[in-house]
């Protein structure tokens, strides 16, 4: 039997956003199905995911990461504060976690 995993689906937030705010309303609509898709695939699988909508908050990310400990990150996000020049940052950010 295949390990299960503990995943962490990360994605844009178009405001600010808190660390465990529901986002059910929005996974139900055409302009977030990337991001439903991505998180009943996993729940199939039989892995336990979580998500997180990244706006402007890095410590954001570090809390989710310390309360939540995922084996893995699923990572869609493709800008910070709406610029998408930023997006290659937060995968540096996660590259300096432990």
């Amino acid at each position: 039997m295949k390990k299960k995993l503990k995943v962490l689906v990360l994605f844009d937030g178009t405001s600010p956003t808190k660390l465990d705010q529901d986002f059910t309303k929005e996974l139900k609509t055409k302009d977030w199905k990337t991001e439903a898709d991505v998180m009943a695939a996993l729940g199939k699988l039989g892995h336990t995911a979580e998500h997180l909508a990244i706006y402007d908050d890095v410590d954001l990310v570090r809390q989710k990461l310390e309360a939540f400990a995922p084996d893995v990150l699923f990572n869609l996000v493709e800008q910070f504060r709406n610029n998408p020049g930023f997006d290659q940052n937060i995968v540096s950010f996660f590259e300096m976690q432990e």
